[in-house]
């Protein structure tokens, strides 16, 4: 039974349906009011905001805003100016639908920017709870000047939504905990954690008759793919018909496929696909699943519970991750992958081996841990307490 209630949902692209957040809304809200700001530029298409209108579990209509595009280079430079745009673009078409005899019950963010605006529009009357889930540290250690600046700034407005929203909850125990040990967050309070969730997809297990390392994801350097270009040499010496398939965009793709244009021929790149129905027929094809966060004292994976693993399990595709992430605990507990060091290169080139070779269990592992973290289940948790809602959900 659908929720008879109205959401507005604000985040940024590609992360709109992380963890199937987003399907969620659609599935259990008779209104659903999606914002969908860019941030890093994803592929060479100009790319713009969109607003997009849920009703009933099928989209209405979809309206496209103004986006300015900046250079990666002045991302947080002008930093200031974007955001400002994005508060201001979200007011404006908040207060058209509102004017339009459209009532909302909540607001939900996963940033602190837009969380604070979900704050105002609580006080003002136009919605009547506001849901921060909080996905992200960012430290402000080891980056230049502009970023220590704004990542400074966006922890005042981090804080305030924390302490202001209506309710808050973390993606994992370690977010919380950070807050805590730098005097954001009261030592004796606590909010309930809800991680990523993920979607076990209808899927036979079977050896893939062509080897295929996957990753999908923004192309940052952070997120490690150096790793398997360093080692792609070695690694194709026992793995001669092995293929390399990238889904996503961003900062680093140029370079990456800089590094690996002598491997055109085993090697494809995808792009940003924003259908997750996509992404998944691509994904099926996949032996392994990639998610070799850099050990930099900046990562913000260390603190972050990963979508794209939890993607990967979904389809039964086994991961090779770093121990970056605290989820690397459970990926070498359930066997659901391999968890390797980062600066560990023949370790790596072995563990694509073994994963290359025992797939199948590998892959029946992954899904079992997958269906631990599924979406319909978890979030219930964000309503739970509210108007009884988790007894019709």
């Amino acid at each position: 039974m659908r929720i008879p209630k109205a959401i507005i949902y604000a985040n940024f692209a590609p992360y709109d349906n992380a963890g199937n957040i987003l399907d969620f809304f659609v599935e259990n809200f008779l209104f659903v009011a999606h914002f969908s700001f860019q941030f890093h530029k994803l592929g060479k298409a100009k790319q713009k905001n969109t607003l997009t209108i849920y009703k009933r579990g099928q989209q209405a209509y979809r309206l496209t805003f103004f986006n300015l595009s900046v250079p990666e280079s002045l991302l947080y430079f002008l930093l200031p100016i974007t955001g400002t745009l994005f508060l201001l673009q979200l007011l404006w078409w908040i207060f058209l639908l509102r004017i339009r005899g459209n009532k909302f019950d909540y607001f939900f963010s996963v940033n602190a920017l837009t969380a604070w605006l979900g704050i105002i529009l609580k006080k003002i009357g136009i919605v009547n709870e506001t849901i921060f889930w909080i996905w992200d540290y960012y430290p402000t250690q080891g980056n230049s000047l502009e970023v220590k600046i704004m990542r400074s700034l966006y922890w005042h407005l981090d804080k305030f939504g924390a302490q202001e929203s209506t309710h808050t909850f973390f993606l994992s125990a370690k977010l919380q905990k950070i807050r805590k040990k730098f005097g954001l967050f009261p030592e004796n309070k606590s909010h309930p954690v809800i991680p990523i969730g993920a979607n076990v997809k209808p899927i036979k297990l079977m050896r893939k008759s062509i080897p295929t390392i996957g990753y999908l994801g923004v192309i940052k350097q952070s997120q490690g793919l150096d790793l398997l270009v360093d080692t792609l040499p070695k690694i194709l010496k026992n793995l001669p018909d092995l293929k390399i398939e990238i889904v996503g965009s961003g900062p680093y793709e140029d370079k990456l496929k800089k590094r690996l244009k002598y491997y055109q021929k085993i090697v494809k790149f995808y792009g940003y696909i924003e259908s997750l129905e996509k992404v998944t027929k691509i994904m099926k094809k996949w032996s392994i699943g990639v998610a070799t966060y850099t050990p930099t004292t900046n990562n913000p994976a260390y603190f972050a519970d990963p979508s794209k693993i939890k993607t990967y399990l979904s389809v039964g595709v086994p991961v090779i991750c770093t121990n970056v992430t605290p989820f690397s605990n459970e990926i070498n507990k359930s066997k659901a992958g391999i968890v390797v060091d980062y600066h560990d290169k023949a370790n790596f080139i072995r563990s694509v081996g073994n994963l290359i070779k025992f797939q199948t269990k590998y892959s029946k592992s992954a899904l079992k841990l997958a269906r631990k973290y599924n979406y319909k289940r978890i979030y219930k948790n964000f309503f739970k307490n509210q108007n009884k809602l988790s007894s019709i959900m």
